[in-house]
């Protein structure tokens, strides 16, 4: 049985409308619930001449119903420092399943 030691707020890019025909953009938490989080790979790509860290973690939270995750969301890991992680693949385990599995990247570009 994993450990759902983790605190992860899942966020949604909010568009508001302002004064000259654009829009501000913001996160609004969607919902906050435990996980449990493993760090699959970590991968250095050379970018603009700077050495970057790319690390991919495996994020297992409880299968609800309520808690649609997207990847147009992005992950905020609060018991990390709160950092932010970007969904890479979310799919769908289905009604039945107890647990939901998530591929989020840490750095790059968000």
């Amino acid at each position: 049985l994993a450990m759902y030691d983790q605190v992860l707020s899942f966020q949604r890019e909010v568009r508001t409308p302002d004064l000259h025909g654009g829009a501000d953009l913001a996160w609004e938490t969607a919902f906050t619930c435990r996980a449990n989080v493993a760090a699959i790979q970590g991968t250095e790509l050379l970018r603009a001449q700077n050495l970057e860290q790319i690390t991919t973690h495996r994020i297992q939270i409880r299968n609800h119903g309520m808690m649609n995750v997207d990847t147009s969301m992005r992950v905020l890991w609060e018991t990390n420092s709160d950092k932010v992680l970007n969904i890479v693949s979310c799919p769908d385990p289905g009604p039945r399943a107890n647990t939901r599995e998530i591929i989020a990247q840490e750095g790059g570009a968000v």
